[in-house]
């Protein structure tokens, strides 16, 4: 599944449905994605072994990041880049997230 959807431009279907279970490569899946239905994949099981990229440069990064975050990534083997384009506003954002709820 590695770039599937890279650099689409109107692509805002829904992939809640799809049976990923077997999937070891969403490497670039979403890159530089304009437009992806974020609900659609939040549900997904991210026990894929490669996602570097996933998100990177698309514009539902920010939500993307703070979905998938909240999966099993231990169970990831590389998350290189994946989300590589976030501003750095993203990323206190998460990191004050996640620093509150561990008070």
């Amino acid at each position: 599944m590695g770039a599937m959807f890279a650099g689409a431009e109107s692509f805002n279907q829904d992939l809640s449905k799809w049976n990923i279970e077997k999937c070891k490569n969403m490497y670039g899946m979403f890159y530089g994605a304009k437009k992806f239905n974020i609900d659609s994949v939040k549900n997904w099981d991210l026990s894929v072994k490669n996602t570097d990229s996933m998100f990177n440069g698309g514009e539902n990064g920010e939500e993307a990041m703070e979905e998938y975050k909240n999966k099993r990534t231990q169970l990831l083997k590389t998350t290189r880049d994946v989300f590589r384009d976030l501003t750095s506003s993203d990323v206190a954002t998460l990191t004050i997230k996640t620093f509150l709820r561990k008070l």
